[in-house]
């Protein structure tokens, strides 16, 4: 084996621990400050050119209304690979810089949903999760693509979402419930895998999540997203501006 072979396993087993040891205080019920009326979405977009580069983004929405009554952004460089699993510890950091921003003042959001999975993870703690125990925050995942553990397969999921009225919950050969998959907005024909993050418990994922949607994917997060790759783009026109 090579140096970096060794290095980078030694990495990837300090990072299973540090996930059984986060996944294994996740706190599965209802814990939020109420009413919530601050719901907040976090996105980081990586540089398709350059993958040590990517924006953090951090956007506070009215609830329920939906309107975005706050945007944080930060620029952040990485040297560390994407290893499926462990999006976490490419993201998590940033995420947390920008809730610290936050914290203490007027526009800290009472629940926060993740471009990502929470406890729908082979060792129970995804971003959201990853980001809610460290942070002590309620969180929800809401993942685009469905992790396969535990015997769940995604034909059988999205087959029967169909017939569930556009709910369909994700149970795995183990008996473990992992999370839901969830059509909530009209017309959607592509679900969002919820699952619980820290301090919710699912059914409550579940309504935060559909009432925040406006399209597929929840709006706190959508304008995160769009916010996220619309500072890239910036990026990356003033970097072309200097070269010229």
């Amino acid at each position: 084996m090579s140096s970096c072979s060794a290095e980078h396993a030694v990495l990837v087993e300090s990072w299973e621990t540090e996930q059984t040891t986060l996944g294994s205080v996740v706190e599965t019920e209802n814990r939020l400050e109420l009413p919530v009326q601050l719901v907040g979405g976090a996105d980081v977009t990586f540089d398709k050119d350059d993958q040590s580069f990517a924006v953090a983004a951090l956007v506070v929405c009215s609830y329920p209304e939906m309107n975005v009554v706050h945007e944080e952004v930060m620029e952040i460089r990485s040297s560390l690979p994407y290893v499926p699993g462990f999006l976490a510890f490419r993201e998590a950091p940033a995420v947390i810089q920008l809730l610290n921003r936050l914290k203490g003042g007027p526009h800290m959001p009472q629940l926060l949903l993740l471009d990502g999975n929470g406890i729908l993870h082979p060792r129970k703690c995804g971003l959201a999760t990853h980001v809610g125990v460290l942070f002590d925050l309620p969180t929800i995942g809401c993942a685009k693509k469905l992790f396969r553990i535990d015997g769940i397969d995604e034909n059988f999921v999205r087959s029967n979402l169909g017939t569930h009225k556009g709910r369909f919950y994700i149970d795995g050969e183990s008996g473990t419930r992992w999370g839901a998959a969830i059509n909530a907005a009209e017309g959607s024909q592509r679900p969002v895998y919820v699952s619980i993050g820290n301090r919710i418990s699912l059914d409550s994922a579940i309504t935060y999540v559909s009432e925040c949607s406006l399209y597929r994917v929840p709006e706190p997060i959508r304008q995160a997203d769009i916010l996220s790759r619309k500072w890239i783009r910036k990026c990356r026109t003033d970097s072309q501006s200097e070269a010229t």
